[in-house]
């Protein structure tokens, strides 16, 4: 009988043994993608397009425009983007373009449901609207997303316009086949009890912009493995099928009299003749000048925050240990843009995406 027994629960042992192993060492097809987030360039530069042909991208998330909130207008759409794909032919393959709305977290704070509604047929409108008109030759999205920064206190109204657009969406014709997907910051993926689960398809985990620029010190506040590992370590599973997006962008704070001020993305050629070196990241602007629209002083402390291949690698192997993900997630950089592609080799954001092959 105690034969039996020990038999019995050796085969066991190895069944659990061989699951476990299976799960964490299942081969998955990770969709390759990129942010698209520019708002002038009406067409891909010759750089943009080869790295995608060199990187086969599929898929691209253009911001189709943003919506914000104020007294005189109410709810508003700004900074469309104009970027047209439809006679640009130096891309291998049709791109699937989805299309991506950035929605301000003040929009929720005081709106009705009327207004959450009316919301939800103007974005769709809009949309449809900018995709005939720009992406006619690319294949029908399969999918939208709504990306916005909301807060505990916006969660229900934010939930509610989320439900709403897809009740809205599968009456329309143009969406009716169409998932939708939102963006999942940290915090709520952490604390789905305090934030809710987002009413979507899918959710796209944003691993960066971890630290508010102005508590970060002399810490990436971009990306920073000890923070993020705070919010992916001992979570528990989120109920949605995630995708993932990662920083390759670069940025630039700037302090006046030891108080955060602003955001620079993208420093210009000038940049460093104008600023001495202080330490790590830091430099001290030695004139009054003007970068991207900011007014930076003579004495001003400028930090450059730039991403780094070792510093990604370092993030997906978290992610690959602590995340689950199902067997063909999206993985997309932040964002597909000239400059910051001169951060990295075709090579290195080749490696980013192939390190999801094995999870």
């Amino acid at each position: 009988m105690r034969r039996n027994y020990l038999l019995i629960s050796l085969v066991i042992l190895l069944i659990i043994i061989y699951a476990s192993f299976h799960f964490y060492n299942r081969e998955i097809k990770p969709q390759r993608a990129f942010y698209y987030w520019q708002n002038q360039p009406y067409f891909l530069s010759d750089s943009e397009s080869s790295t995608i042909n060199k990187l086969r991208v599929k898929k691209l998330y253009i911001k189709f425009f943003e919506v914000d909130y104020n007294n005189v207008q109410v709810i508003f759409p700004f900074a469309k983007n104009e970027l047209n794909l439809s006679t640009y032919d130096t891309i291998d393959t049709k791109i699937e373009v989805v299309p991506t709305v950035y929605i301000r977290n003040e929009v929720f704070k005081q709106s009705s449901k009327k207004e959450i509604s009316e919301l939800a047929d103007n974005i769709l409108f809009l949309i449809e609207k900018k995709f005939k008109k720009q992406y006619e030759e690319n294949p029908i999205p399969k999918e939208i997303q709504m990306d916005c920064d909301w807060t505990e206190s916006t969660k229900d109204n934010y939930h509610l316009f989320l439900t709403i657009l897809k009740e809205k969406m599968l009456k329309n014709a143009f969406f009716k086949e169409m998932k939708t997907s939102a963006t999942l910051r940290l915090y709520a993926y952490k604390f789905p009890d305090k934030m809710g689960v987002l009413p979507v398809d899918r959710a796209m985990l944003m691993c960066y912009n971890l630290i508010p620029p102005f508590d970060a010190g002399d810490r990436n506040s971009i990306l920073n493995i000890s923070e993020l590992d705070k919010y992916l370590v001992g979570s528990d599973s989120y109920p949605l099928p995630l995708d993932i997006a990662l920083p390759i962008y670069s940025s630039v704070q700037v302090y006046q009299n030891n108080s955060f001020a602003g955001i620079i993305y993208n420093e210009d050629s000038t940049f460093f003749k104008q600023t001495k070196k202080l330490n790590n990241s830091w430099y001290l602007s030695k004139m009054d000048t003007v970068i991207n629209g900011i007014f930076i002083r003579k004495g001003d402390k400028l930090k450059v925050e730039k991403m780094n291949f070792k510093l990604i690698n370092k993030a997906i192997k978290s992610i690959l240990e602590h995340v689950e993900l199902d067997e063909k997630p999206t993985i997309s950089l932040f964002h597909l843009e000239d400059y910051e592609l001169t951060n990295f080799t075709n090579e290195e954001l080749d490696s980013c995406f192939n390190y999801f092959k094995h999870y």
